[in-house]
């Protein structure tokens, strides 16, 4: 397992699109991180906490999350995330804490949400 912490920094560029295979806690809050969560997201399948708080992330979360089976914590809240909150997250059976508020977000909550981790 292994852990990335580097939250209340001054970092800024995209988020790469593949990152080690073991990671298990990515946590980059309150950086100035901009762009898209990369669609490669759905290759981290042993991530357990993602927590991405407080940047400059934009365009909508990705499609294909039902790979991160692990996931317990998504909290990509106080970014510019858009568009509508893919279905995908209502598959994640482990997931704890989900936090998107104050973004951009539309449409409507995917139906499962209300049964996460019942």
């Amino acid at each position: 397992m292994l852990w990335v912490m580097l939250g209340g920094n001054s970092f800024s560029g995209t988020l790469p699109g593949k990152l080690g295979s073991s990671l298990s806690r990515i946590e980059i809050s309150d950086n100035k991180f901009s762009g898209p969560i990369s669609a490669g997201m759905s290759s981290w399948v042993t991530l357990v906490v993602f927590s991405a708080s407080n940047n400059r992330l934009s365009s909508p979360i990705p499609n294909g999350m039902s790979s991160l089976v692990n996931l317990i914590v998504l909290d990509v809240s106080k970014n510019r995330l858009s568009g509508l909150m893919p279905i995908e997250i209502s598959s994640l059976v482990n997931l704890v804490v989900l936090d998107v508020s104050n973004n951009r977000l539309s449409g409507p909550i995917p139906a499962g949400i209300s049964s996460l981790n019942s």
